[in-house]
């Protein structure tokens, strides 16, 4: 992994998927997935 990217991740990339949602979390597997679904959804202009 290149210094830079040290800067933004700690450990394993893995933890981004793998991060159990929280309760106020849009509905998904994972937080990383939930969050981005969200997110592009509401880009797109869905809901």
């Amino acid at each position: 992994m290149e210094d830079s990217w040290r800067l933004f991740f700690d450990d394993d990339l893995n933890e981004l998927f793998v991060d159990a949602p929280l309760a106020e979390d849009p509905q998904g597997t994972s937080a990383f997935e939930a969050w981005a679904l969200a997110l592009c959804r509401n880009m797109r202009g869905r809901r």
